[in-house]
């Protein structure tokens, strides 16, 4: 299987006014998307926000759990869960935790993980 990772410009920062909207149509057009998130990341409400606009397009999704400190996976994804079902009314999806500070290496790995 073959593919194309695109990594887009952050849809929360203070210039991403400027191209929300083109980052949302790019989203749009994926077969799967790939949420990755720090333990600070993920509290912030404009991924929610964002994540909530996209159930509607059922794409499969993945998150992947970025910068954990060795032991709090339990409660991250805990409280993961539950941002989720505040936002979305669809199932959680499958999440891992990156072991590599090297973020493409993460993603492919939970990429190949995910579709074998």
């Amino acid at each position: 299987m073959h593919g194309v990772l695109w990594d887009t410009p952050d849809f929360d920062s203070i210039d991403s006014a400027t191209y929300r909207e083109g980052v949302i149509r790019a989203i749009a057009l994926a077969d799967m998307v790939i949420l990755v998130v720090s333990k600070e990341k993920y509290a912030d409400q404009s991924v929610w926000d964002i994540m909530a606009a996209l159930e509607e397009l059922h794409q499969p999704t993945i998150i992947c759990l970025n910068k954990l400190v060795e032991g709090s996976e339990s409660i991250i994804i805990q409280s993961l869960k539950e941002k989720w079902r505040q936002a979305r009314t669809d199932a959680f999806p499958r999440s891992f935790r990156c072991i590599t500070k090297n973020r493409e290496d993460c993603l492919c790995g939970g990429i190949q993980a995910t579709i074998a």
